[in-house]
């Protein structure tokens, strides 16, 4: 064997045990509470060995960033919105809006009401009904949150498995009532995404 070939094996072994990381793009209906969180996984070292994260810098209604998630179909293998219900006004046609999104291959996580339920379920169950004010109100009773933002989100986030065991047992229950997740609340699927992006 020549010292090209040896070489060109050497190289392909190394490349071969390198894990290759999912590039996943998303983008959050909120300004702010959401980047926080998901700024925060993103620089765990769990994450950083599966996924290359990507958080879009816009935000908006679900109708709004559905067109910033289609343009970055090709450049990522996940794309994702992340969409609020929101009450006492919901968005208009959301669900029109989320089958346009999965027709076209964009994954959703959706919560109802908002966000902050997701984070609410970090530190405890929840599972009467919520209004978009309330489930904020209730998540600024978690330490690490303060008004709209997250200070120290590094320490949420490593209570992320309670909230996943919470947020399934809200959804068992919905199967249970034959309901669906426009309907249910409370109702999040967060942690789908989340999974989605560690390690298999």
């Amino acid at each position: 064997m020549s010292s090209n070939t040896r070489q060109r094996s050497r190289q392909e072994r190394k490349r071969g045990t390198r894990p290759l990381l999912k590039n996943v793009f998303v983008v959050c209906e909120g300004e702010l509470t959401e980047r926080r969180y998901f700024d925060a996984l993103k620089h765990t070292d769990e994450f950083q060995s599966a996924t290359n994260l990507t958080l879009s810098k816009k935000h908006g209604v679900p109708s709004r960033i559905l067109p910033i998630a289609r343009a970055e179909l090709a450049n990522f293998d996940e794309v994702w919105c992340v969409f609020d219900v929101e009450s006492p006004n919901t968005h208009p046609n959301l669900d029109l809006v989320i089958a346009e999104a999965e027709r076209d291959g964009i994954k959703v996580a959706l919560s109802n009401r908002c966000f902050e339920l997701w984070l609410i379920l970090h530190d405890r169950d929840r599972t009467g009904y919520l209004t978009t004010d309330g489930a904020v109100k209730q998540a600024q009773k978690i330490p690490e949150v303060v008004g709209k933002d997250i200070k120290k989100p590094d320490q949420l986030v490593r209570r992320r498995d309670e909230a996943k065991r919470r947020a399934q047992q809200l959804r068992r229950q919905m199967e249970r009532d034959g309901e669906n997740k426009l309907s249910t609340n409370p109702y999040t699927d967060v942690d789908v995404l989340i999974d989605s992006m560690l390690p298999p």
